[in-house]
């Protein structure tokens, strides 16, 4: 990450590691999901700081930054993420969130509406989990608490690809395995709990209206393209990209479409 810089800093109370650009007048904010760190948004990150100042963060419990608490509510990471914004004297941003960094965009949206210029959902929804969802956290919860984290390392990374790109992307999803490994066993079960108790944002999404944006992967396993146009058909004003050759991480499988989807939406 040359062009950009790793700093440290403590935010709302928690050490955070985080990445800045430090350059660019308009100001985008990525933010990574679960059992993934700041890292995920290097490519998209340094491509895109030629036009944007980019930053990220390892979200509280994940990468370098500290476990803070049982439960990591999406409302504190987006406290945490304000705080440091404020260190950084930025008063407005564009906030991209990949997955549950989704979640995290949102509950930023609900409580800093007037820092918040544009919402990219990557792979993610407004919606909470359905209580289907909700015991698949409590199983992972006790997968974690029971010592057998490298079950959710071979498991979830492959299954974040579309099928026929898994053999293209081995490294990333060897990299992405090795990294659930190194995450803090208590920074996962805080996230688990904290996702699991979020309240719905589909009143933001409907707030925001054309200052929303899906990013859908056609492949994707975790949100199917059946749910995906559901949430298309409730939110009629949001800007809509599909990724046509993506799982979960159109991040990797589609980047450059995903790039100029982004920039193309900031720019409107």
């Amino acid at each position: 990450m040359d062009i950009l810089k790793q700093q440290f800093a403590l935010a709302n109370d928690t050490a955070l590691r985080f990445v800045d650009s430090e350059k660019g007048e308009k100001v985008v904010v990525f933010i990574h999901g679960y059992l993934e760190t700041a890292d995920i948004w290097e490519e998209i990150m340094t491509i895109m700081s030629k036009d944007y100042r980019v930053i990220s963060f390892d979200i509280p419990g994940h990468g370098i930054s500290e476990t803070r608490h049982k439960i990591h509510s999406m409302e504190y990471i987006a406290d945490t993420m304000n705080a440091l914004l404020e260190q950084l004297k930025i008063e407005k941003c564009s906030v991209i969130g990949h997955s549950m960094g989704g979640y995290v965009a949102m509950a930023f949206a609900r409580k800093y509406s007037e820092k918040t210029e544009k919402v990219v959902l990557f792979h993610s929804t407004p919606e909470s989990d359905t209580p289907e969802k909700k015991l698949n956290r409590d199983r992972e919860i006790k997968i974690i608490s029971s010592g057998k984290k490298e079950l959710l390392s071979k498991s979830n990374p492959g299954k974040s690809f579309a099928p026929e790109n898994r053999r293209k992307y081995f490294d990333i999803i060897d990299d992405l395995s090795r990294g659930i490994i190194e995450t803090d066993d208590d920074g996962i079960i805080a996230l688990l709990k904290g996702m699991e108790e979020r309240v719905s944002s589909n009143d933001i999404a409907e707030n925001l209206a054309e200052r929303l944006m899906f990013l859908f992967g056609k492949h994707d396993e975790y949100i199917p393209a059946e749910y995906a146009n559901k949430l298309i058909e409730q939110f009629p004003k949001a800007n809509v990209k599909w990724l046509e050759n993506s799982g979960h991480m159109g991040i990797f499988e589609n980047r450059d479409e995903a790039i100029n989807a982004i920039e193309e939406f900031i720019e409107k």
